[in-house]
């Protein structure tokens, strides 16, 4: 093994990164009276930002984008 590759991924264990269960985060910045946005599809990634700057900019509360991404490796 290239002693260059990290301890995560020696170890298969991405702290942070790999959850047992899925985390709503949105659904806790909900709980807090802010605004939560999930989004899944990479491809709709853009209008997504775009979105919650809208909301932020036009608004009066936090908002909180909760991207979920696949792992890659």
């Amino acid at each position: 093994m290239n002693s260059q590759i990290g301890w995560a991924v020696k170890n298969d264990n991405f702290p942070l990164c790999g959850f047992d269960i899925t985390v709503q985060f949105e659904k806790l910045a909900e709980a807090v009276g802010c605004i939560g946005v999930v989004v899944e599809d990479p491809k709709k990634l853009d209008d997504v930002i775009k979105e919650c700057l809208n909301l932020v900019r036009t608004g009066t509360k936090h908002v909180l984008l909760n991207v979920i991404c696949a792992r890659d490796c």
